[in-house]
């Protein structure tokens, strides 16, 4: 059995945005020789929840950081359609829920389906609130929505994702996106936040030479 990473995100999380194209190009350079999973963190749950407009000073306020750090561009119809809107409610379950039920019928291509799940979201201005945000991906992996939503709507799904956040937060990982490389049951933090591909592709040689 291979090693894994472990990219511990949420779909609601700016700084995961940004750092989508890094964790892709990472993930294309080693899905050869490790297994990479996305974990989803739950970031929005509970009394967080609410309109995206109560957000909007706030994470408007953080994104030409984000944009220079990163590099990654968000755009005007993000702001517009989604964090201006007081009907556009934030919360975590429905997209973490979605990849958790596309991590069950295609795992090798869920790094895949994230990238393009938060493009959609931050790049087209589609609510993950809707069905037609997951629908309208569906095609490009060849998965039917029969197939996804059968997996979507289930409570079996709905256990993983609650369970999943609840590991999250007792592994004790404070910040999204994390990086973690998973040996048999050791685990070894890779980064903490956005990282550079060179910084990642240093850090993970040299856990494995020393491993």
């Amino acid at each position: 059995m291979k090693d894994q990473i472990l990219y511990i995100f949420d779909p609601l999380c700016g700084w995961c945005y940004g750092f989508s194209q890094t964790i892709y190009d990472f993930y294309k350079a080693h899905s050869e020789n490790l297994d990479f999973v996305p974990i989803v963190g739950g970031m929005v749950t509970g009394d967080r929840i609410g309109p995206a407009a109560k957000m909007y000073d706030y994470i408007s306020g953080a994104i030409p950081r984000l944009e220079q750090t990163t590099g990654c561009k968000v755009t005007q119809t993000y702001l517009e359609v989604i964090l201006s809107s007081q009907e556009v409610i934030m919360n975590s379950e429905p997209p973490c829920r979605a990849v958790v039920a596309f991590r069950s019928i295609k795992p090798d291509q869920s790094m895949t389906f994230v990238k393009a799940l938060q493009y959609a979201h931050y790049g087209l201005g589609r609510d993950y609130n809707l069905d037609s945000t997951y629908a309208s991906l569906l095609a490009q992996f060849d998965v039917s929505e029969q197939a996804f939503f059968s997996a979507y709507e289930s409570k079996e799904i709905l256990d993983i994702t609650v369970n999943e956040f609840d590991w999250v937060q007792k592994a004790g990982v404070r910040g999204f996106p994390a990086t973690v490389l998973k040996q048999g049951d050791q685990y070894t933090m890779l980064a903490s936040g956005y990282t550079s591909i060179e910084q990642l592709n240093s850090t993970l040689q040299k856990v494995l030479t020393t491993a």
